[in-house]
């Protein structure tokens, strides 16, 4: 279950689902929109999709560690690691509690609409 969706495969499903869209129009809003997203996360700011999940920044605390082949120490500085949050309603799609409107990557939308 150890599967992964790359950008030009996420850019292709939602081609197939939508017949008024021109896949250069669906690549740009892909491109830009994960464009954005890493440009609000990296000026600090929290970014909220309702239905989806929230992401933001954690600090990591700067600490002091011990290199293991010298024994050295060694300053690791404080750094940002982005985090997200899913929603409630993708935790429950997560742990297969509301499977209502779920469609999965295989899916045609257009087939699912019709459910």
């Amino acid at each position: 279950m150890s599967q992964s969706i790359t950008r030009s495969q996420l850019i292709e499903q939602i081609a197939n689902s939508q017949d008024r869209l021109q896949n250069e129009d669906i690549k740009l809003a892909v491109k830009h929109s994960f464009d954005y997203l890493s440009q609000v996360l990296s000026l600090g700011e929290r970014i909220e999709i309702r239905g989806f999940g929230s992401f933001s920044l954690h600090f990591k605390k700067p600490k002091t560690m011990r290199n293991p082949s010298s024994g050295a120490l060694m300053e690791i500085p404080g750094r940002n690691i982005p985090h997200f949050k899913p929603s409630s309603i993708v935790n429950k799609r997560i742990n297969g509690t509301n499977s209502d409107n779920f469609i999965s990557p295989d899916e045609d939308s257009r087939d699912s609409s019709q459910h």
